[in-house]
């Protein structure tokens, strides 16, 4: 299973810090039910240079079944490495669907931004299901 945050490959979703921003991204609910010790991936960007930094962050969570939001990842200010996409993955989950949702905000800094790209959500098929995994 892949969701994409945009339809063109190779693009990404940019928060961006020009004037104060807050924003939210989610997907539409993903049937998980035919997989177990499924995961999210996504690769996420920064270039934060406020100070102090605590009111730019992106954080994201994922939501299963309905149920409340679950924080799998957090970050106040820049993320390390500068200047470099890293790979942020959840803990395994499982349920009958899963919904992704990402909330970001900047600050004033011109030029301040998040990024996010390659949203990926993989799993093993559940016994009595087809086989293989996605």
């Amino acid at each position: 299973m892949n969701i994409s945050p945009v339809e063109e490959p190779n693009m990404v979703f940019q928060g961006r810090g020009d004037h104060p921003w807050r924003g939210e991204w989610r997907s539409e609910p993903i049937d998980i039910s035919d997989y177990r010790d499924v995961e999210i991936s996504i690769e996420v960007y920064s270039d934060i240079y406020s100070t102090p930094d605590d009111n730019c962050y992106i954080h994201f969570f994922y939501r299963i079944d309905g149920g409340d939001p679950v924080v799998w990842f957090c970050q106040t200010g820049d993320l390390n490495p500068r200047k470099a996409f890293v790979n942020k993955t959840s803990s395994p989950i499982s349920g009958e669907s899963l919904e992704v949702i990402i909330r970001a905000s900047t600050e004033l800094a011109i030029g301040e931004e998040y990024l996010f790209r390659d949203i990926r959500v993989s799993g093993r098929r559940s016994a009595g299901s087809p086989a293989g995994d996605e």
